[in-house]
């Protein structure tokens, strides 16, 4: 609760905008003081020229005890931020900031948590932070694609987009979501081919069926060469 005393409604107003750790928070930080606000709660009668008066006094009152807790509050919020500090870098070995956050990701990633999964797909996929795993990236995209389809299509385009694509990478990767027109267009193209996988062209002619009658876009001319005419 924040409490404002109004002197011309004689009224106190309570404003339940925090919870009661924040509350705690804020009367021990820079802006407040254990004892505000310090302003007078009138009885029923009080008149507007004593509430008038006394509000003025309040603040006054208010802004110099600000004066004289501030230096300890500065000081209280410094040591309980170093204690905080202390207490969560004690689980891990390293404070490097990079290994703490892929810590914490794959901790919210094994929870099951879809965009966390996706993030830590991508980064044994690509060899951030962590060795590249496609076994491990796998199956943290499994967890993700289908809340996140359009992100592992897009992924799977940069991985095609590289100068020495890996096929098998993209082919394990795509064949997550298969029932994507766009992710049906890509198996076409390597089934055609046989990139990362056994060529196939009874395959590649399914799976470009389903992008062509999506109306995918012919980025690598497989509607031509498995007989699809736009």
């Amino acid at each position: 609760m924040i409490t404002r005393y109004c002197p011309h409604c004689h009224s106190v107003n309570r404003f339940p905008l925090l919870e009661l750790q924040d509350q705690k928070f804020l009367r021990a930080g820079f802006f407040s003081n254990p004892l505000y606000p310090f302003t007078p709660h009138p009885k029923k009668g009080l008149t507007s020229k004593l509430s008038l008066f006394l509000y003025p006094l309040s603040l006054f009152i208010n802004f110099t005890l600000n004066i004289i807790y501030m230096p300890f509050g500065l000081v209280y919020n410094y040591i309980q931020i170093n204690q905080a500090t202390k207490t969560f870098f004690e689980t891990y070995s390293t404070k490097d900031p990079s290994v703490v956050y892929l810590d914490m990701l794959r901790k919210r990633a094994n929870e099951g948590l879809p965009y966390s999964a996706l993030l830590m797909g991508r980064a044994y996929l690509l060899g951030e932070g962590v060795p590249v795993d496609l076994e491990i990236a796998e199956n943290y995209l499994k967890i993700a694609k289908d809340e996140f389809e359009a992100d592992i299509i897009a992924l799977v385009k940069a991985l095609l987009q590289e100068t020495s694509p890996d096929y098998t990478k993209v082919f394990r990767v795509v064949s997550l979501v298969s029932t994507n027109p766009l992710g049906a267009y890509y198996l076409s193209y390597l089934y055609y081919y046989g990139y990362g996988v056994s060529p196939s062209l009874k395959r590649a002619i399914t799976y470009g069926t389903t992008a062509f009658n999506a109306k995918i876009k012919d980025y690598y001319c497989i509607f031509d060469k498995i007989g699809l005419k736009q």
